[in-house]
């Protein structure tokens, strides 16, 4: 039975994903990530999903306020979150006072990650950008509304160290979007699993029950020839 039960928790645990629980830092590949991200109503599921972010506090250094920037968009509207870089590349930028200059952005909008100004208006979904100032980091809940493929961006001025905790919550919980449309294999594979361990218990208990009953068995007597 031990065998068994055994199996099973490992048949059942295909059912589940790592949470979407992640740290981004300052380094340029470890300062972002998207998820497929299904809304409510298109897979139902006992929470409203969502995509947290929370900076770590850091204490002033120097008596500088440490501040990080951070950006949310579904990947939709991707073109009202970049800007024309170098080589005519779109990128991503945060305004500073060099873009203020520019007319890119405004000085009320310094540290924010620079988008379209007309972007509450012509997003599909929400664009959120904030500031964070890391001494006394403040969590950030985006509620998802859309199915989409969403993005977290982060920075800071001059690749000052911070760690961010992101996560990607649906509505099902903690299961990754992309694992949603294999339950039905994974259920089939819980299954065989099941079955294969029965049968392989079962031949296994037979084959040692027959051992011991011809092991406890006195061997008959047969007549002695002369």
């Amino acid at each position: 039975m031990k065998l068994l039960w055994s199996l099973m928790v490992l048949a059942l645990s295909f059912w589940t994903a790592q949470a979407l629980e992640l740290a981004l830092n300052e380094k340029p590949e470890d300062n972002h990530w998207c998820a497929g991200m299904y809304d409510r109503k298109s897979w139902g599921g006992p929470i409203d999903p969502f995509i947290h972010v929370k900076f770590l506090d850091q204490p002033k250094k120097d008596g500088k306020d440490p501040v990080a920037s951070f950006l949310i968009f579904e990947w939709k509207d991707k073109s009202l979150v970049e800007i024309d870089g170098p080589n005519g590349f779109k990128v991503l930028a945060v305004c500073n006072q060099d873009f203020v200059n520019q007319g890119r952005c405004n000085s009320s909008s310094i540290d924010q990650y620079i988008v379209a100004p007309d972007v509450d208006e012509k997003s599909k979904s929400k664009v959120v950008t904030q500031a964070v100032h890391l001494d006394h980091a403040t969590p950030f809940k985006y509620s998802i509304k859309k199915t989409g493929y969403y993005c977290v961006f982060t920075h800071s001025d001059n690749s000052h160290p911070y760690t961010a905790i992101a996560e990607f919550r649906n509505a099902y919980g903690e299961l990754a979007a992309t694992q949603i449309p294999k339950l039905p294999f994974y259920g089939g594979v819980t299954i065989l699993y099941l079955l294969v361990a029965g049968y392989w218990e079962s031949s296994i208990t037979s084959t040692v029950m027959i051992y011991w009953l011809f092991r406890t068995t006195s061997p008959p007597s047969w007549p002695s020839s002369r």
